[in-house]
């Protein structure tokens, strides 16, 4: 036999905060994100990328982000479109 719950709260897989605040940005914005590693810097570049992907796929839209390794190796990420 199975027990009927009631009011219990449908799983979702995607309810913490994002990371970066891509969807926050406007044109102009910029963020630092501070690396210790190559692999960092790899993540944070296909972030930018996979968001704009998306939100372009989703919304029709043409939002571009720039990425640069700037001081002490850390990454800024730049909304240009």
């Amino acid at each position: 036999m199975f027990e009927i719950e009631k009011n219990v709260p449908i799983f979702t897989k995607y309810k913490k905060e994002p990371k970066y605040p891509f969807n926050e940005m406007k044109v102009g914005d910029s963020f630092l994100v501070t690396t210790s590693n190559e692999k960092e810097k790899f993540i944070v570049r296909a972030a930018a990328y996979a968001f704009a992907k998306y939100q372009n796929k989703k919304t029709g839209g043409n939002i571009k982000f720039k990425t640069a390794s700037v001081e002490n190796g850390d990454v800024r990420v730049w909304r240009i479109l």
